[in-house]
């Protein structure tokens, strides 16, 4: 059985549905399950109601989350695992889901998240909180330092960044999802091909996704 915390209403958000205890242990959110033996489970192929009977409470959606940060993270919250220094694929908008992290970094090799590198609205610390516009230019000049080759997004507010030619976008190659009808996953999974090529020529540059 894994430890659980119901000092719900002390945790500090981390990651998505991860965040710490008072106590320090990093726990899932919703159901105050620690996170650790929840990665060593997902990492020895642990499934299904073994699962969930190995973490009582356990939500759905937070497994969801741990798949995501073990991606991102590793396998030890004591530890998160850094980003490698050098060229990266692919960072996601924070409209774009961050669950979708194991499949990207499977599909493209290194990629990461807004909400894994502290830049979404919700992660974003009170008192560091910014207008929209200037949060974007923020996620822009954060992946060009990161030398992200793309951003993949749904905010057609970036159309109007690339407007402006001093803009820190320029130094990206967006990759925009507009009017998606279909899960964004098998968006991504339809186009790997156009995101792999993205990535491959590392060009600034505006590309549509259907």
């Amino acid at each position: 059985m894994g430890h659980r915390t119901d000092n719900h209403r002390k945790l500090t958000r981390l990651f998505g549905l991860v965040a710490a205890a008072p106590d320090g242990v990093v726990v899932l959110s919703r159901s105050g399950v620690a996170l650790a033996p929840v990665l060593r489970d997902l990492a020895a192929g642990v499934d299904g109601d073994v699962l969930f009977a190995r973490h009582p409470g356990i939500k759905p959606e937070e497994i969801k989350t741990a798949l995501a940060y073990h991606a991102r993270f590793g396998d030890d919250p004591a530890h998160p695992r850094a980003l490698p220094a050098g060229p990266k694929a692919v960072l996601l908008d924070e409209n774009i889901p961050y669950t979708l992290l194991p499949q990207v970094i499977r599909d493209f090799g290194v990629c990461s998240h807004v909400e894994a590198e502290g830049l979404s609205r919700q992660n974003l610390a009170p008192h560091n909180r910014v207008h929209a516009k200037a949060l974007d230019a923020l996620i822009c000049t954060r992946a060009v330092q990161g030398q992200f080759a793309a951003i993949v997004t749904q905010d057609s507010d970036f159309l109007a960044m690339i407007k402006n030619p001093d803009h820190p976008v320029h130094g990206l190659h967006v990759v925009m999802i507009r009017d998606a009808r279909d899960p964004v996953a098998d968006i991504l999974t339809r186009n790997a091909e156009t995101i792999r090529a993205v990535v491959a020529k590392r060009m600034p540059g505006l590309t549509y996704l259907a």
